[in-house]
């Protein structure tokens, strides 16, 4: 009796142990959202008062990356994989991947990556020469013009052309 009892709770605890470590996840990813929030408002404000550039996408990359990945070690890594082992005449566990599906999801990654390259080529080739020649007379670089003011200027012209070729 007391045997069925503790398979009892233990059941119990791992069901709402789990479902907690879900929510711990969801948590941090919420949490590391709003730092990048904020840190992208701090380094703002500090390159208007310094001028000093902040590099803002490879810090919020890593927090977006660390937070739930320290929350997953600190948590006691509850996910588990398991190792396909041959038994009997086919494999037991592990995880099938159709070789038709990932040649099917490549293909379509690959079809979509070129339209949406196209409309990125076609807008910022958009932009005038003129506008390209007074940046440079201001003495910026080529990736800063590309950066600041060729991208900006045609993002409105990829965005219609990359919903229109999505839809």
């Amino acid at each position: 009796m007391t045997l069925y009892f503790l398979i009892i709770e233990v059941f119990i605890f791992q069901t709402y142990f789990r479902k907690w470590f879900f929510c711990c996840y969801y948590i941090a990813f919420v949490i590391a959202i709003a730092a990048v929030i904020y840190l992208t408002k701090w380094s703002r404000k500090r390159h208007d008062e310094t001028g000093e550039v902040f590099p803002i996408i490879s810090t919020s990359i890593a927090i977006l990356i660390l937070a739930p990945t320290l929350v997953f070690f600190l948590s006691g890594m509850p996910a588990s994989l398991e190792i396909a082992a041959l038994k009997g005449f086919n494999f037991k566990g592990g995880l099938t991947l159709i070789p038709e599906l990932l040649a099917l999801a490549f293909a379509l990654s690959i079809y979509t990556a070129t339209y949406i390259a196209e409309a990125v080529r076609a807008g910022i080739e958009a932009v005038p020469q003129g506008q390209k020649e007074a940046a440079h007379a201001l003495g910026l670089k080529d990736s800063t013009i590309l950066k600041k003011s060729c991208t900006s200027s045609s993002f409105k012209s990829n965005y219609t052309s990359c919903y229109k070729s999505i839809s």
